[in-house]
């Protein structure tokens, strides 16, 4: 068989073997994007459309979007460590 034809067979079989997408990752992903948007609103009420509440608040506000956005880190290394791989029979 000619080496083109090895590879290309190879790429084929490479595309039918691929992660899993489960419940469980779908779940983490949705939780880690929720995170993001979730710290990114709070960081631009506080320092683009600067919220009288927001700014009154001091750090409070800027530390609990720090938080959040190491949640959403966290939560998207769960979702990726809970894909699985399909083997091709």
């Amino acid at each position: 068989m000619p080496v083109a034809a090895t590879i290309a067979s190879q790429m084929i079989e490479a595309r039918k073997a691929g992660p899993d997408v489960s419940f469980q990752s779908l779940l983490w992903f949705g939780v880690a994007g929720g995170s993001l948007i979730a710290a990114l609103l709070l960081l631009h009420g506080r320092y683009v459309a600067k919220n009288p509440k927001q700014v009154n608040a001091g750090f409070g506000t800027v530390l609990f979007a720090i938080c959040l956005l190491l949640f959403a880190i966290g939560a998207a290394f769960a979702g990726y460590a809970s894909l699985t791989t399909v083997a091709v029979t």
